[in-house]
């Protein structure tokens, strides 16, 4: 019986090892981060589409006003349960990232603003809120799933997209997001 036991303590022990050594390795390495984090980068690096939306106080943005920047660009709406569940998890992520250099754009996709408005009501997310009301921003960047992610560069360049749901406080995303922005794909 203890022998037995000492068997199953072992091959637990191997599990976690190889788990954790996994882990370091995506987080080393950005094509193992990709495959672990199930991250589509493109292939080729086009200019983000420049957009123009409100949020619910009427404020009127556009993506060069994030000029050099890595944004995170997120679609959501509020009948996605999936959306709904990462909406919190990206608020932490704008917690662990240096403000001068990402922002976090959630863009609601058709949602009426009295809607939106009723949904956040009582959130404390600190992104910007933006709105699509017919829908111009997510069919100009190809949006056929919610939630889907496109990380775009601080030079304009768009770097990658991630459909569905993420744990964006994930250990290994904000190194990710430092190579794609800087020693990866980023640079100019």
């Amino acid at each position: 019986m203890l022998q037995r036991f000492c068997l199953i303590i072992i091959h637990i022990s191997i599990i976690l090892l190889i788990n954790e050594s996994i882990i370091f390795a995506a987080e080393d390495d950005p094509v193992s981060f990709e495959e672990s984090f199930v991250i589509k980068p493109l292939q080729q690096i086009n200019d983000a589409p420049e957009f123009e939306a409100v949020d619910l106080d009427g404020r009127v943005f556009r993506l060069r006003d994030f000029d050099k920047q890595t944004v995170i660009l997120n679609f959501w709406a509020t009948w996605c349960l999936p959306c709904i569940r990462e909406l919190p998890r990206l608020e932490k992520l704008r917690q662990m990232l240096p403000a001068d250099k990402y922002t976090i754009l959630a863009v609601n996709a058709r949602d009426r603003p009295s809607r939106v408005r009723k949904y956040l009501n009582g959130k404390k997310f600190q992104f910007k809120v933006l709105l699509d009301i017919d829908g111009a921003i997510y069919k100009t960047y190809g949006i056929t799933r919610f939630p889907t992610t496109v990380i775009i560069g601080p030079e304009g360049k768009l770097l990658a997209e991630i459909f569905g749901e993420r744990d964006w406080a994930k250990e290994g995303f904000i190194n990710y997001l430092n190579y794609l922005s800087t020693k990866g794909k980023g640079e100019g």
